[in-house]
């Protein structure tokens, strides 16, 4: 019976219980282990007040891509009976995830921290807490009758075009984080059902605290609601970072700087496009090319930068041609002109060699 006891004891000393819950200096975390993660996981708290909130994530790569997924079903519940409280993504540990290219079946584990707040509304507007009378219970007669069977409400499968939610036919209600240039979702839902109709609603003009509808409507009529509780990463967890760490032209040398927009580049006649090779300083950072074609006298080609906020930036190179030579044509033609001279002198010399030839012999 005690080492039963001991076991047991010991068992319950390697699960992590999860943390307190979260304050405004509670740090996130970034490429944890398992464990690691779920002792950042808060336990489900139940207030009427403000409170912060930190969460494990668990982001799994699938198609070269993180999915982020909540590690816990853990969550804030308001004792006020507000049942869509006010919230905000107020530390994000897992952007890096979000951006960047992995192999598939990855797994990675990070931390959020959330801001809740019961005391409003999911629009930001005060909540105001409403009562109602009950009646004095009546003596009323019931019947037993034979429910209709309700048809199929079910999604077969849920797939977004942004964002990503571990679907669940049975789970009619998800959280999911986009980026803050996200402004629309393409929503793709399958019903279990052929016959049944599906109707998406608040998946455009997205914004923190936009929810995504989608009501899937039986052949009775009956229906279904699954809900996407959009979360916008905050601005201030973004990098600005528009600087290209490294920028390389194919045989040309032009001293890059990240510090230095512009640069010349002197180019033969016959190239018509240069060899680009670079890197930004930040890896979420995207760079586009323009203007790498047809080069000519005055051409720029103009190397556009964009952070993952949004921010922009850009190096240009301002092209020059170098025109060939003609010396050698020149060279050519003198000797020539020399070739034919020499040839002439000689023809006249030896006409003037046979006309005095013939003189003589005619004396």
């Amino acid at each position: 019976m005690k080492k039963k006891l001991l076991l047991i004891l010991s068992c319950l000393l390697l699960v992590p219980l999860g943390t307190k819950a979260a304050t405004q200096s509670t740090e996130v975390g970034y490429d944890l282990t398992q464990y690691q993660c779920s002792k950042l996981q808060d336990r489900s708290i139940t207030t009427s007040d403000s409170v912060y909130f930190s969460q494990c994530m668990k982001a799994t790569c699938n198609n070269l891509e993180y999915k982020l997924n909540y590690y816990s079903n853990n969550t804030v519940k308001c004792s006020n009976g507000n049942t869509k409280p006010y919230y905000n993504l107020y530390k994000n540990g897992c952007a890096n995830y979000q951006t960047s290219v992995c192999n598939d079946n990855t797994v990675k584990y990070c931390s959020i921290v959330m801001y809740y707040d019961c005391n409003k509304k999911q629009d930001g507007s005060d909540y105001t807490t409403t009562t109602t009378k009950t009646k004095k219970p009546t003596n009323t007669k019931t019947t037993t009758t034979k429910a209709p069977v309700k048809s199929n409400t079910k999604l077969s499968s849920l797939t977004l075009s942004s964002g990503s939610i571990a679907f669940n036919s049975d789970t009619y209600v998800y959280n999911m984080i986009v980026g803050q240039n996200i402004n629309s979702i393409v929503v793709n839902a399958v019903p279990e059902d052929s016959n049944s109709k599906v109707a998406v609603s608040g998946n455009d003009n997205i914004s923190n605290g936009s929810v995504i509808s989608i009501v899937v409507t039986g052949t009775d009529g009956s229906t279904s609601e699954y809900k996407i509780n959009i979360l916008k990463e905050s601005a201030q967890n973004l990098s600005n970072n528009t600087r290209l760490k490294s920028l390389n032209v194919e045989d040309y040398n032009i001293n890059f700087s990240p510090n230095i927009n512009e640069y010349s580049v002197t180019i033969d006649e016959d190239i018509k496009e240069l060899s680009l090779d670079y890197e930004t300083e930040d890896s979420t950072s995207t760079v586009t090319v323009s203007g790498n074609n047809n080069l000519s006298n005055g051409s720029k080609v103009v190397l556009n930068v964009t952070a993952q906020d949004g921010t922009t930036g850009h190096y240009t190179l301002n092209i020059f041609v170098r025109k060939k030579s003609n010396i050698i044509k020149i060279l050519f033609i003198i000797v020539l002109l020399l070739a034919l001279a020499a040839g002439g002198y000689y023809m006249y010399n030896k006409f003037m060699a046979n006309r005095k030839g013939d003189k003589y012999e005619y004396e």
